[in-house]
């Protein structure tokens, strides 16, 4: 008997190799990256504030200055200001670094009175603390993403952060799920005693919706080896995957092995 692992290794080998098409980068997760995805500029693009609070240079601080007059204020989105020596820039948090400036003191630490901010007694600052440096996190043309991965919505961020509206991915397989069994009965169907309902099927059909999986359809056929003929050839040519449930094993109803394995022009084999 196959274990998981090889019955795994079996369905990769058979599987084929489905075309890449271009879709809107909304519509993107849950599917195969198939380009590989380069960072659009530097992250961050400029030296990042990370604090809320004030701006300033850190010589000054060194020298002794604890008292700075508020030149302006900057805040997230504004272009960088040009900082004065000896004064300070109320900053907000994802603001750029003002030009001159290699200081951030948080808004905790100090108080702000008739435009003259005051550094708490015993702060220690540091150059470019609470500052996120340009290109720390990767360099423009970096690669982020790789072909082959199925995309997640974290993924679709770093995609969404490259500028990319749109993006390569593999084609979605058209799927198949057959049930077999004249002991199944569908929901909502009259039951007999002897018989089960059909739930294996459905299941499958669900969990495939679950991972992105829209070209799908569930066909329940009844143990009869015309039948599956039939109809197992009308799935092959229309599918791209078959998944079977039912039907597979050694008993004498068990017709599915030997319709799959007729000579070819009676049905072409599964794959």
């Amino acid at each position: 008997m196959l274990t998981v692992a090889d019955a795994r290794d079996a369905i990769h080998g058979a599987m084929p190799a489905f075309p890449a098409e271009t879709v809107p980068t909304s519509a993107a997760t849950g599917r195969v990256l198939r380009q590989v995805v380069r960072a659009e500029r530097d992250q961050p693009p400029f030296d990042r504030v990370m604090m809320d609070g004030i701006a300033l240079s850190y010589a000054d601080f060194d020298a002794g200055t604890r008292e700075y007059p508020v030149q302006a204020t900057q805040a997230a989105g504004d272009a960088a200001l040009s900082l004065q020596g000896g004064r300070c820039i109320e900053i907000m948090t994802g603001a750029a670094l003002p030009e001159n400036a290699d200081c951030i003191v948080p808004v905790e630490r100090l108080s702000v009175s008739d435009g003259i901010a005051r550094i708490e007694d015993g702060y220690v600052a540091e150059p470019f603390q609470f500052v996120h440096r340009r290109a720390s996190d990767h360099a423009a043309g970096a690669e982020l993403l790789a072909p082959g991965k199925r995309i997640s919505p974290m993924d679709l961020a770093v995609i969404a952060s490259c500028g990319l509206t749109d993006i390569e991915v593999s084609q979605r397989p058209v799927v198949r799920v057959i049930s077999t069994g004249n002991e199944l009965v569908a929901p909502g169907a009259a039951i007999e005693p002897h018989q089960i309902r059909l739930s294996n099927g459905p299941a499958i059909h669900s969990l495939l919706g679950e991972y992105g999986y829209s070209e799908c359809a569930h066909d329940h056929l009844v143990d009869e080896p015309d039948v599956l003929e039939k109809r197992i050839k009308v799935h092959l040519d229309e599918a791209d995957v078959l998944i079977l449930s039912g039907g597979v094993s050694m008993g004498k109803a068990d017709y599915v092995p030997g319709v799959l394995t007729r000579p070819p022009g009676r049905i072409r084999a599964a794959g």
